[in-house]
């Protein structure tokens, strides 16, 4: 089999999703893209991925079995896009901290060392008494 990682993309979307619709909405391509893709994949495989019921698209024992194989594919393509980050030679970016008044005065202190070992950082420090929701940086 010839497949490409993206048309397995669209395949764990659609499996994952159930609907054309939805699919493409999680992949930011058309309705008609997906089920272009799907096609083409099956036919690449010899074998239907999904049965096609009235309100949504369910994984055959082939597209079972795929899916996987699948997955196990975007496990190993998404540690590799966290690795690739820290394989470049420079450390860059920015850096929040929030703390305290007083901690944020001690952490202040200390920035003008760090700002010289590490000049592609910048340093952001926010005091505050009030907690940071992380998720929403």
């Amino acid at each position: 089999m010839d497949a490409n990682w993206d048309d397995l993309r669209v395949f764990l979307s659609l499996a994952r999703e159930g609907t054309l619709t939805t699919a493409a909405k999680a992949l930011g391509v058309s309705h008609p893209t997906v089920a272009r893709r799907v096609r083409a994949l099956e036919k690449k495989i010899g074998a239907r991925l999904f049965d096609r019921l009235p309100d949504r698209f369910m994984p055959t024992a082939a597209g079972e079995g795929l899916l996987a194989d699948a997955e196990a594919m975007e496990k190993a393509a998404l540690s590799i896009h966290r690795r690739s980050a820290s394989l470049g030679d420079a450390v860059k970016g920015v850096v929040r901290i929030s703390a305290g008044e007083a901690m944020a005065a001690l952490i202040a202190r200390h920035l003008p060392e760090l700002r010289q070992r590490l000049s592609q950082i910048e340093f952001e420090v926010i005091a505050s008494h009030t907690l940071a929701n992380l998720s929403r940086r």
